[in-house]
């Protein structure tokens, strides 16, 4: 398996930013010829023989673990890079180098982040080779390799700096990645020592630090079957990890590396079970499609991204655009709110967030270009430099102490709301940012386009603000309506959602109670036999539901939805006992309504859904036909969860029976 990231995952890996959110697609590819010689500790070795966990050096002459040694490939595109001394260079025209410009020469001692301002591709080289009088316009910083007297390689750095003097397109030929643990991401290649990026994924960002055990990382899904189903976040890091760290499944799924570093795997399917992670120190925070995620949940565990082990903690989040969820809002500053796509040029910016009261004294989120300015916007007065440093020491002696820092003074003030300020940013990418991607899995884009038109814009145009329109879901002319009850249904279930609120004056339009019948032929079908609407009372409502449960009989399943938090449970026990002996179902529900209809439409619109002949029909199919743009989306809830939890689909529910 191939896991090798294009440009835009490495600008979102390489951010500096405290919260750094990613949309785009996963595949991408970056690599040196096969027989490219890199030197090791051992001695040179071609990078076809280099194998995970081998030692190889970074641009500082330090030894670090190659964390996968990726297989082999073929790139759509490949350069020969000449240097100025007569070495050349075989690579992808994705491959990433760090170089200076000739007005940078005279800053020979960088440091790591002056490195990742100047990291570019083969294909940025190729483009800009020359100045504008025809000179070479990039320079690379070298190590010497000298060989101790043990016939070791000894990588010194010299502060030489070697020309690329041509690139020239040749044909490609296999070529290999590596990812290795240094912190710049660099390792050496070839005989001029030439340091060279690195790349990698959310995973491998992770193993990054697999050298620091008192550090670790936790990875979040939003449900446990997105962890353990094949293909899963598992999967991938069982392949990714092999021989370099010990997977345990008990009592929770972690890889530990021998430095007692840990990643962890974990779901939060509910909003309470963050309740868990109270009291956690989670250094490096992982979430994997954030928009599946709650913002009560995201900012929860914000408060756990925290370390003691002197590495800066960070919180990383993949995502897919969806215009309903919170994150669309927490990132429309990168967004046109015109036409939803993203804004190129903010791609990577970096804004401030301060999660507080404001000075009109609402409680939300406060963004500015800096720090300084958005403490200026909520009424912080900037105390002088003196002061400040005078502050720094005070927190610093409170903190050892074991002492509150809030000392009343103005300057401890300042100096405590800034600390709390994240620096976040946003790097927007499609399939079509992935050309690799794209050579290794042609049909992934032809599945793409085959979604309908609302996802295809999310997933393959990477729109934000894309809504869909009437008929986009259930369209009224694949509804299919038969004259009789089939007699080869397998088993019936009846799915309510609930409302308890009557019309009245103060609540003239509330939403309607519904009870859909429906159930399953051999072949599939969904057949819906009946469905009842109406406006009751909660008292009513129950007394309806027991009324139809009796007139069903005990032979048909009882589908209720659980509300995520206590209130939920609640409910559901009380239905439980209320019904005694009729078979009772329900789940809990973790996503929006668009992302619970999915399924269902999908049959719809393959006409798999068949609809009885009855007075109900009209309304049910004008309701389905309005989603998500109507007023009553009650029949659509109905008839999303009764097919979920259907046999022969997989439904995550413990089926509770009193006999």
């Amino acid at each position: 398996m191939r896991l090798m990231p294009q440009p835009k995952q490495e600008k979102f890996l390489r951010s500096s930013a405290d919260i750094a959110i990613f949309g785009g697609s996963a595949f991408g590819g970056k690599g040196l010829r096969n027989q490219t010689l890199i030197p090791t500790p051992s001695g040179w070795v071609i990078l076809a023989d280099i194998q995970d966990g081998d030692k190889v050096f970074d641009e500082n002459g330090d030894v670090r673990t190659v964390i996968k040694a990726h297989d082999p490939y073929m790139p759509e595109v490949a350069y020969r890079l000449t240097f100025d001394d007569g070495s050349t260079a075989e690579i992808c025209s994705e491959h990433y180098w760090v170089t200076f410009q000739p007005q940078d020469l005279s800053n020979k001692f960088c440091t790591h982040n002056e490195w990742i301002q100047h990291t570019r591709s083969t294909q940025e080289i190729a483009d800009t080779l020359l100045t504008d009088d025809g000179k070479p316009n990039h320079v690379i910083w070298l190590c010497d390799t000298r060989y101790n007297p043990y016939n070791h390689i000894l990588p010194v750095r010299i502060g030489r700096w070697i020309y690329i003097t041509a690139c020239e397109r040749i044909e490609p030929v296999m070529m290999r990645c590596l990812t290795v643990d240094s912190p710049s991401r660099l390792y050496l290649a070839g005989p001029s020592a030439i340091p060279t990026h690195n790349t990698f994924a959310l995973l491998m960002e992770c193993s990054r630090y697999s050298e620091h055990g008192n550090f670790g990382a936790v990875i979040f899904r939003r449900e446990s079957k997105q962890v353990d189903n094949e293909g899963g976040l598992r999967d991938t890091a069982l392949q990714l990890y092999a021989g370099l760290a010990e997977y345990r499944s008990q009592p929770q799924k972690q890889f530990i590396f021998p430095s007692g570093y840990r990643v962890s795997l974990a779901h939060l399917n509910q909003d309470t079970d963050v309740v868990s992670w109270h009291g956690s120190q989670i250094g490096l925070l992982c979430f994997d499609e954030l928009t599946t995620f709650t913002e009560s949940m995201f900012f929860y565990m914000m408060s756990r991204n925290r370390s003691t082990s002197g590495i800066k903690p960070q919180c990383r989040c993949t995502c897919n655009p969806d215009s309903d969820s919170w994150v669309a809002k927490f990132i429309d500053w990168w967004i046109d709110q015109e036409s939803g796509f993203p804004i190129q040029e903010r791609s990577g910016s970096i804004r401030y967030l301060l999660r507080r009261t404001n000075s009109d004294g609402v409680f939300g989120l406060n963004w500015a270009s800096s720090r300084d300015v958005l403490l200026s916007d909520l009424g912080f007065g900037k105390p002088s430099e003196s002061a400040l440093a005078d502050a720094k020491i005070r927190h610093q002696r409170f903190i050892e102490n074991g002492q509150s820092p809030m000392d009343g003074t103005e300057e401890m003030a300042y100096l405590l709301e800034r600390q709390a300020i994240k620096s976040v940013t946003f790097i927007p990418a499609t399939i079509y940012d992935n050309p690799i991607g794209m050579g290794a899995d042609p049909s992934y884009i032809a599945n793409l386009k085959a979604q309908n038109p609302v996802d295809r814009a999310r997933l393959l145009d990477g729109n934000w603000k894309v809504r869909p329109a009437a008929g986009s879901y259930f369209p009224d002319h694949r509804a299919v309506i038969i004259d009789e009850i089939p007699k080869d249904v397998t088993v019936w279930v009846r799915s309510w959602d609930l409302a308890a609120t009557e019309p009245s004056e103060s609540e003239q339009d509330p939403d309607y109670t519904v009870g859909a019948l429906i159930g399953r032929r051999p072949n599939g079908t969904i057949v819906v036999a009946d469905v009842m609407r109406f406006r009751k009372s909660a008292n009513m409502v129950r007394e309806m539901v027991k009324a139809t449960a009796i007139r069903d009989g005990k032979n048909v399943l009882i589908y209720i939805p659980t509300d995520p938090g206590q209130a939920g449970r609640y409910q559901i026990s009380s239905y439980r006992e209320w019904l005694g002996d009729f078979t009772v179902i329900s789940k809990v529900i973790t996503k929006n309504k668009v992302a619970m209809a999915e399924p269902a439409a999908a049959m719809w619109q393959n006409k798999l859904i068949h609809l009885v002949r009855g007075e109900w029909n009209v309304q049910f199919i004008k309701e389905l036909d309005l989603f998500d743009t109507g007023r009553y989306d009650d029949q659509v809830d109905a008839l999303t969860g009764g097919v979920s939890v259907l046999p022969q689909s997989a439904p995550e529910y413990n089926i509770y029976t009193r006999k």
